[in-house]
Order: C-alpha cells, then sequence, then structure tokens
C-alpha cells in the first residue's frame, strides 16, 4: 500500500514537470526557427523609420504586415516545416529589394 503511493506521489510530480520542460524547450526550438522572421521583420521595420516616399512607404507597411502575421504563426507553432520553407522563400523574394 506504502509502495503504491509513493508510485502514485512521483507520478503526479514528475507528469506535471516534464510537460513543463517539453513545453519549455518547444518555445526554444520555435523561437530559433522564428528568428529568421524576426530579423527580416526589424530590417523592414528601420526602413520604415528611415522614411520614403508614398509608394515605398505602402509597399514596406504591407511587408511588415505579411511578415509580421507569418512570424506570429510561426511563434505559435502553427507553420509545418514545408510551410515555413515556402514563407523563407516568399519572405526573401519581397524584402530583396
Amino acid at each position: 500500500m506504502k509502495h503504491t503511493l509513493q508510485l502514485a506521489f512521483i507520478r503526479a510530480l514528475l507528469l506535471p514537470l516534464s510537460m513543463l520542460l517539453f513545453s519549455a524547450n518547444s518555445y526554444a526550438f520555435s523561437k530559433q526557427q522564428c528568428q529568421y522572421f524576426d530579423n527580416k521583420l526589424d530590417q523592414v521595420r528601420s526602413k520604415l523609420r528611415y522614411g520614403y516616399g508614398p509608394k515605398e512607404g505602402e509597399r514596406l507597411k504591407y511587408q511588415e504586415k505579411q511578415i509580421k502575421r507569418v512570424w506570429w504563426l510561426c511563434i505559435n507553432n502553427k507553420l509545418d516545416n514545408k510551410q515555413l520553407k515556402q514563407w523563407k522563400k516568399k519572405v526573401n523574394r519581397m524584402t530583396k529589394s
């Protein structure tokens, strides 16, 4: 009986602890995966602060909106690896200029 209680206590203690460690590891991995989008977002925002004409400003605002949306999806683990690669290519083409 005492042995069963000890096992139940250990299981009750280890399960939440392992879930916490797994979620922290998953967050670190997602942050590493999304660093590319974060860097691109910083680049576009710095160009916006620098100042451009109206047409260029609208294009940069559109880029910022798109990259921010993808970055948010990435941080929240809504993109699989295939989608991540596709978006990286698209963002790279979008910010090439």
